[in-house]
């Protein structure tokens, strides 16, 4: 569970949820899981946040526009990829989130 509250790696998040969801299930622990399932995509949206925070972290260490840009858009296609895991209010909240950054440069 760590890892879920605190990576802002999305090839860690997102299977590890789906892991965590599948060992409640398989341990009998129907309670938690249902909460895990329901915190879901307000989990995905905090994530969400770390992986934009620590993209302008990055982004603050760079010299160029360029490379600032690249920063948010590495964060950005690594989130995209998981796209089907999104809520359509969660999808709507990372685009309005990495947008700015991503499409003001260009």
């Amino acid at each position: 569970m760590s890892l879920i509250t605190q990576t802002n790696n999305a090839d860690v998040f997102f299977p590890r949820y789906d892991l965590l969801l599948k060992t409640l299930l398989e341990i009998g622990d129907y309670q938690t899981h249902a909460k895990w399932q329901e915190c879901r995509q307000q989990s995905t949206r905090s994530f969400i946040i770390r992986c934009y925070n620590a993209a302008l972290v990055r982004s603050d260490s760079m010299k160029t526009e360029k490379g600032k840009y690249n920063q948010f858009l590495k964060a950005y296609e690594s989130i995209e990829k998981y796209r089907p895991a999104l809520s359509d209010e969660t999808t709507t909240f990372f685009e309005e989130k990495f947008g700015p950054k991503l499409y003001d440069v260009r």
